[in-house]
């Protein structure tokens, strides 16, 4: 017996990533068909299969009148990059295309031009997958992005770390959707199931393309799992929506949480900051709620509930949008990592800074510098163009080896983003100082960095800066010793999972919050900027 069904008021759910059978050498020799299968026993309505070692060309005959089951692949674009999935292509996407956006800088924003034209929709996935590292599966390009105004339409929670990220993009003036997903990978012994995590999206039909429409458009709730559900409106306006201020106004938010078992908290956010919540614990749903807020600003509105176990939902953003024109938006982002990983999967001996700096439209890069204590060593000018080795960009491209190089964009003549790697081989704090064209100076948190250490070993500082908000995220983590190290180099290795560590700070207008956690020892390796 289906206790409330979404479905009845327009709500389907699924999972955008799946994989069916991830791995060539699978312990469970999973299929379509199963998937399907999973699918529609945890009561989803549509599977985006994200590539498998499975034939497609039978997949919309594994469809019903309730569930959908469709194909479009997860892209890996670089290091320092992330992984974005890419639902509703209608035809993959080229090989030499991809080939070609994954060898320059910021390829997200550019794969995101050929999904749109391809009838699709880009979603960050897993974006701080591990917490303690930048390199390969966190959304790193999301803190570029943002300051860029060209994000992915979906940005995938997981987690309250994501959520704060999430919340730093909308609050620099994205308008990104709430989206849940599980990278289930069926062929494994241990995996999340599919819809452990999924997005609801209200659609106008039960058609795929009618769900692709409705994700582009926000109108979308995010949970990972729980037996309740939320509606929200603004004076009328679902998430997704934008409503016009021409002056200050009463708005009125009515919400409707649907629940079997019970909710304890209900959460109204105002641009990352708590603005309203309620204690549900002991009633029974459908429970209505209802709050008046005066408006007079551009801003955003979610509404999240959460229920005894933790379990959560999160909707999209209801915008408001005043005639009072805004500042122009001045934001940056930096980040700095050091490693002694390649490119792709192996280790070495030696360790390399990467150094990604980003500054909102209306201004441009004078000067990035990267520090050894307090020191410039290296000076990255605009006016000396850029240094492009082997035809690799610098950073993020994903093949061979990490050597000295750094690349501007669009061009070095007006750039706006830079990357660059640089060899460290002295002990010292090191930190980026960014400059830009209308006088801002700014410095990242320094990490430490000590020939001494035995291990291979991660250490990042990220930074995403403007509209009176601030994000930054610590990482660190260890690998195998130095010394065992051979070449040719066997192994995957580049998890740096030993003596991990992460913390982040968040800070949308009313004092920072703090959340991390992981071997304590390494705070000792991160200093904060004066």
């Amino acid at each position: 017996h289906q206790w409330f069904s979404p479905e009845s008021r327009g709500w389907y759910c699924g999972d955008n990533h799946v994989h069916a059978l991830h791995d060539s050498h699978a312990m469970v020799k999973a299929s379509l068909d199963y998937t399907a299968l999973q699918g529609r026993a945890n009561g989803l309505n549509w599977i985006t299969e994200a590539g498998s070692n499975v034939p497609y060309d039978a997949i919309d005959q594994l469809d019903t009148a309730s569930f959908l089951l469709r194909y479009a692949a997860e892209q890996r674009l670089g290091a320092y990059v992330g992984h974005v999935n890419t639902p509703g292509i209608v035809l993959p996407i080229e090989k030499e295309r991809i080939k070609t956006i994954m060898n320059r800088p910021l390829p997200v924003q550019a794969i995101k031009k050929r999904v749109h034209e391809l009838g699709g929709i880009v979603a960050h996935t897993h974006p701080l997958t591990p917490r303690h590292q930048l390199h390969w599966m966190g959304a790193t390009e999301f803190f570029s992005d943002t300051v860029m105004g060209q994000c992915a339409d979906l940005f995938d929670i997981d987690s309250r770390a994501t959520e704060y990220l999430w919340f730093m993009g909308l609050n620099l003036g994205n308008r990104v959707g709430a989206s849940g997903s599980t990278d289930s990978a069926l062929g494994r012994v241990r995996t999340a199931s599919p819809g452990d995590r999924r997005v609801y999206c209200r659609a106008e039909t039960f058609t795929y393309p009618a769900i692709i429409k409705a994700m582009r458009q926000g109108r979308t709730v995010a949970t990972n799992g729980g037996s309740f559900f939320p509606f929200f409106t603004m004076d009328g306006h679902e998430p997704g929506d934008i409503i016009q201020l021409k002056a200050q106004r009463t708005l009125t938010a009515r919400m409707e949480i649907q629940t079997l078992e019970g909710v304890r908290t209900a959460q109204l956010y105002r641009n990352g900051v708590r603005v309203w919540a309620t204690n549900l614990t002991g009633q029974t749903g459908p429970i209505k709620l209802e709050k008046t807020v005066e408006e007079s600003q551009t801003c955003w509105y979610v509404l999240r509930i959460e229920e005894q176990q933790g379990r959560w939902a999160i909707t999209s953003p209801i915008y408001v949008q005043s005639d009072v024109a805004s500042p122009e938006l001045q934001a940056e982002s930096i980040i700095l990592a050091i490693n002694n990983c390649t490119r792709f999967v192996e280790l070495r001996r030696a360790f390399y800074a990467h150094v990604i700096a980003t500054v909102s439209k209306g201004d441009t890069i004078k000067h990035v510098a990267l520090l050894r204590d307090g020191q410039v060593l290296k000076a990255f000018l605009p006016q000396a163009g850029d240094n492009v080795a082997h035809d690799r960009v610098p950073v993020t491209q994903l093949n061979g080896e990490y050597e000295t190089g750094w690349q501007w964009s669009p061009d070095p003549g007006k750039a706006v983003h830079f990357q660059g790697d640089f060899p460290v081989e002295d002990t010292g704090w090191y930190a980026v100082r960014l400059q830009t064209e209308s006088g801002r100076l700014i410095t990242s948190d320094s990490i430490r960095f000590d020939t001494a250490h035995p291990n291979s070993r991660t250490l990042s500082t990220a930074h995403l800066n403007g509209c009176d908000s601030s994000l930054k995220l610590w990482g660190y983590g260890e690998e195998m010793p130095l010394e065992d190290i051979k070449i040719p180099f066997v192994g995957d290795n580049w998890w740096y999972p030993k003596n991990t560590y992460w913390q982040m700070t968040a800070d949308f207008g009313q004092g920072g919050q703090h959340m991390g956690g992981g071997w304590k020892d390494a705070t000792s390796f991160f200093r904060q900027a004066n």
